[in-house]
């Protein structure tokens, strides 16, 4: 029984010494939570029915655009308008659909 024993654990410590090492990310993503992306045809689509909508003009600055994948699509933008940051979320739904929350 003791060799067993004594086999096994030398068996668990090559197979640990062998095992490769998996590179992860230093910061984990949260499942749900939005995340920084880059400007793509459907934010631009996004961006522009914010702007129509709350009427902005040309009177913004895109600090921040970020999206959250919910059934739809969650863009979040951080805009400076007049010196101030305000945000603003569109969502767009599986259908295309975009509303400005």
């Amino acid at each position: 029984m003791k060799k067993i024993i004594l086999i096994v654990a030398i068996l668990g410590l090559v197979g640990c010494s062998n095992s490769k090492k998996v590179e992860t990310n230093s910061s984990p993503k949260m499942v749900g939570a939005y995340g920084s992306s880059k400007m793509d045809s459907m934010g631009e689509v996004a961006l522009n029915k914010l702007v129509q909508e709350k009427k902005l003009g040309k009177n913004y600055k895109l600090i921040e655009y970020k999206k959250q994948i919910v059934a739809g699509i969650n863009h979040k933008f951080i805009l400076e308008i007049n010196g101030k940051l305000q945000q603003f979320v569109v969502y767009e739904s599986l259908n295309g659909k975009f509303t400005v929350k």
